[in-house]
């Protein structure tokens, strides 16, 4: 028993040996500025053109604003904005993709809603049709 514990100490102490090394390997080329970026870069120009779709079918009943999921596999957030002040739209909520897409609001029938999804590389779609009670 003592050997295999041992011999499986030994093994994870080597994994984050190679670790510690590859990270510091990967940060010291940011700074020297020798990392290969050029794939990186055209990478970030194809993610801001790839947008997830915003939610459809939103609809605000008495307290709850509420809408269908994105059918997309990388969608991890929906936004809630709200009208505020000078018919300008705020950031009311978040709601995780896992979870009922339900954002409840004590004061929805007085405003105006609409919704965003958000995929992993943080891209945020256009915004849901507006819609009010």
């Amino acid at each position: 028993m003592k050997k295999m514990t041992v011999f499986v100490l030994c093994g994870l102490l080597s994994l984050w040996v190679v670790y510690v090394y590859a990270k510091d390997v990967y940060d010291q080329q940011a700074v020297d500025g020798t990392a290969d970026l050029s794939t990186q870069e055209g990478q970030v120009e194809e993610q801001e053109e790839e947008r997830p779709d915003p939610p459809t079918n939103v609809e605000v009943r008495g307290t709850f604003v509420s809408w269908h999921a994105v059918r997309e596999d990388d969608i991890v957030s929906y936004v809630v904005y709200r009208d505020g002040t000078d018919d300008e739209f705020e950031e009311v909520g978040r709601v995780a993709a896992n979870e009922r897409k339900t954002f409840v609001d004590p004061d929805a029938g007085g405003h105006r809603y609409y919704i965003t999804s958000v995929d992993e590389a943080g891209r945020e779609s256009e915004p849901s049709e507006v819609v009010s009670e």
